[in-house]
């Protein structure tokens, strides 16, 4: 590390401090809510687009059929273009695909939007772990890479509690009857659950 005019610096650029670091933690989470909304909704989104086993597992799995190629592609963007711009192209692309995922209402868009909302989201390992290694003084990286790593877990952890109680309190397009989930009977429950299985569905 070499300071130049009172500025930290690695290599020649400046240090990032814990307030990025922070922004790529919140990143993290954020990313980790998004992929996983569709699998808390899953079963009211079945019912309300009346799709099958086989189309809800299209569903379930397109968003990886993405993330997992282009996660080279987005290393060797961070690389080739800087990891900033590069993480700044996959938020813009994944809060887009999240956007629009809220107002689809066929199989064949909600498909689409999922697999786009993995390339999106492909981008963040790579060059979060670029910026910290290019931007990051050394002795830094076990206390950023620990941060980070409790966005990543918190994601999914508050995702689904919030997104089950958003779903028990409030109608998601149409696909709840005001309260019905949170306070139908268990031999309610119990009854379109045996509906369901007759008809070939969960």
């Amino acid at each position: 590390m070499e300071v130049a005019s009172g500025q930290p610096t690695v290599a020649g650029r400046s240090v990032i401090g814990f307030g990025v670091v922070g922004l790529l933690a919140i990143g993290m989470f954020i990313n980790y809510v998004d992929r996983g909304n569709l699998s808390t909704a899953a079963p009211l989104i079945k019912d309300q687009l009346h799709l099958n086993n086989t189309q809800a597992g299209f569903l379930l799995s397109a968003f990886f059929w993405a993330y997992t190629p282009f996660q080279p592609i987005a290393g060797w963007l961070a690389e080739r273009i800087n990891p900033y711009r590069t993480l700044a192209l996959g938020v813009a692309l994944w809060s887009l695909a999240t956007a629009l995922i809220g107002i689809a209402g066929s199989f064949a868009g909600l498909f689409v939007l999922r697999l786009l909302l993995g390339v999106g989201e492909s981008s963040v390992f790579p060059a979060n772990a670029k910026i910290l290694a290019r931007d990051l003084t050394p002795h830094h990286l076990g206390s950023a890479n620990g941060v980070i790593g409790a966005g990543q877990a918190l994601g999914p952890a508050i995702g689904t509690f919030a997104g089950g109680m958003l779903m028990a309190t409030y109608e998601p397009a149409g696909a709840l009857k005001t309260g019905s989930f949170a306070t139908q009977k268990p031999s309610e429950l119990e009854l379109k659950r045996r509906e369901r299985v007759k008809a070939g569905n969960w």
